[in-house]
């Protein structure tokens, strides 16, 4: 952006209608003047904005309007475009901060730093962003009136969408694997968490620990673990009593 110019760059990203991706509400915008996109019908929102007259005016790590703003897409969006324009053509910023940037982003995947504003080769880096997807347009109550279509196979749990139509399959707990193809497997957490410091026994979905004999204890390393039992004499040596007598 060379001083004396108002410039607005305007990028856009829109999927095949009809189309089962949505762009996931934990994407954010950051620097930007105007947003617009699609929900099935058009949209648009102020966005937000940000000023910065001296670079000791930013705090790093902070995207709240000074250096850096942020705002959060609506949930349904298959299409975007982003504009970006500078007020008072740039001049009172040109010496630390030649360019400006708008992009969406997974939020909590971008950290704001002051550096960036003199970056002239920030525009190449990359980051990442959220796609979310569902099976059909049926809820999960409607979809199980289809068992030989019904997409959630063993040990998967069917939900709802929270973007847009459809539903989703997810291994319950204690499962993991692909609930669409195979349906999800056991963890078998004692061999890969190895939760006891005695005797780790699994279940399906779950597992326990316990101690072996001669100790005593609940067998978990953040519980008590196991212990050897206390043997009182009166255990080890039983007394009997005998009386004598004519």
């Amino acid at each position: 952006i060379k001083k004396g110019l108002v410039a607005t760059p305007v990028f856009s990203f829109s999927f095949s209608n009809p189309s089962r991706l949505r762009f996931s509400s934990k994407n954010g915008v950051n620097t930007y003047a105007y947003f617009q996109g699609s929900l099935g019908h058009n949209y648009s929102s102020t966005g937000c904005l940000t000023f910065c007259y001296d670079t000791t005016d930013g705090i790093n790590g902070s995207c709240s309007g000074i250096g850096c703003c942020q705002m959060v897409i609506p949930k349904g969006v298959t299409c975007y475009s982003v504009s970006v324009s500078s007020s008072s053509y740039h001049s009172y910023v040109l010496d630390f901060n030649p360019c400006s940037y708008g992009f969406v982003v997974e939020d909590g995947a971008y950290t704001f730093s002051l550096s960036h504003l003199a970056d002239n080769s920030f525009s190449n880096k990359t980051f990442p962003i959220i796609l979310d997807w569902t099976i059909g347009n049926q809820t999960c109550k409607e979809a199980k009136m289809h068992p030989l279509n019904y997409a959630c196979k063993e040990n998967s749990a069917c939900i709802d969408a929270e973007n847009g139509p459809g539903h989703l399959c997810k291994c319950v707990d204690g499962f993991q694997g692909n609930p669409y193809l195979y349906g999800c497997q056991d963890i078998n957490e004692c061999d890969k968490v190895k939760p006891c410091s005695g005797t780790c026994h699994n279940t399906p979905g779950s597992h326990y620990c316990s101690c072996p004999e001669g100790f005593e204890g609940d067998g978990w390393k953040n519980g008590t673990g196991c212990r050897p039992k206390v043997v009182t004499q009166s255990q080890s040596f039983p007394v009997l009593v005998v009386a004598l007598g004519w």
